[in-house]
């Protein structure tokens, strides 16, 4: 019958008195008792059903069975705490989780934060992304970042920025674009949940009800100027996406005409959250200047 993983504190007091051969430094060094290493100590013997130290009146030593066990204890006690720091961080008081939509976070955010780890040295940041915007998981952030019309239920939602859209072409195609009537006889790239851009645009440039050739659907811009790079067709985009490309070195440039986004950035806060730590003020603070300048 196999044997339950023993209990993570026995473990760790074992891994300590292995170490120490001895039950009051071995406490010392995990803010327990002599009394209660050693209560902890036969407690795991009663569950492995041996003893792995052999306790002589002045002296602590290993067992053949404690020595053996030895390295996978150790092995395991410091896989978790590499997992946990790689993860989480060695500490916790200066995190600050940041949560932004996936396009958002690859082409603004994430080639900025440099900015701001300059400015705020000592504070780490996780940065995570979302599709949608009821996209939550469950997750506790610090800071939301939301792309849309600001219009949602349960939240404070404050804007960064007002968005053009323009359309995009693979790099040096511009001779093929100079009019916008090309944009209707090349395949277009469509992005899920901004199906309407290329409508609005050629209601813009005059072209009213016109759809054009549809090529591909992609759920985010960031695929969308990947396949526009790549050749597949041109998309329309937010121009803050496509100029943050364009730096990053993608392949693409611009098309001609713009059109204003309906939609915007927004930092969004729920109600019931409205007491933010002094490192959400200081990200919040740092991303209004930056969506304001780019």
């Amino acid at each position: 019958m196999q044997i339950p993983v023993p209990n993570l504190s026995w473990l760790r007091t074992f891994e300590a008195s292995a170490r120490h051969l001895n039950f009051t430094s071995a406490g010392q060094e995990i803010g327990m008792t002599q009394a209660a290493v050693s209560q902890q100590i036969k407690a795991l013997e009663s569950k492995l059903g041996c003893d792995l130290f052999v306790r002589n009146h002045r002296a602590l030593s290993l067992t053949d069975m404690g020595r053996a066990y030895l390295p996978a204890v150790q092995k395991a006690l410091n896989d978790l705490a590499l997992s946990t720091n790689g993860l989480f961080g060695p500490g916790f008081d200066d995190l600050v989780t940041v949560r932004a939509p996936v396009s958002t976070a690859l082409l603004c955010l994430a080639p900025r934060l440099h900015a701001f780890r300059s400015e705020y040295p000592k504070t780490r940041v996780r940065l995570v992304s979302s599709f949608w915007n009821n996209d939550l998981s469950g997750e506790r952030v610090d800071v939301e970042i939301r792309l849309g019309h600001g219009n949602w239920e349960g939240v404070q939602a404050e804007k960064l920025s007002g968005e053009t859209l323009v359309p995009i072409i693979q790099k040096g195609t511009a001779q093929q674009f100079r009019n916008p009537d090309a944009f209707l006889t090349i395949p277009l790239i469509h992005i899920i949940g901004f199906d309407d851009n290329w409508t609005q645009y050629f209601h813009e440039v005059g072209h009213h009800g016109q759809t054009g050739s549809f090529g591909v659907s992609v759920d985010t811009s960031a695929a969308a100027i990947d396949l526009v790079a790549s050749g597949e067709g041109c998309a329309i985009v937010l121009e803050r996406f496509a100029r943050s490309a364009m730096e990053q070195g993608r392949n693409i440039e611009l098309g001609t005409g713009n059109v204003r986004s309906s939609q915007s950035h927004f930092l969004v806060t729920p109600h019931k959250d409205l007491n933010e730590s002094q490192l959400a003020k200081d990200f919040k603070n740092w991303i209004r200047l930056e969506m304001a300048s780019s």
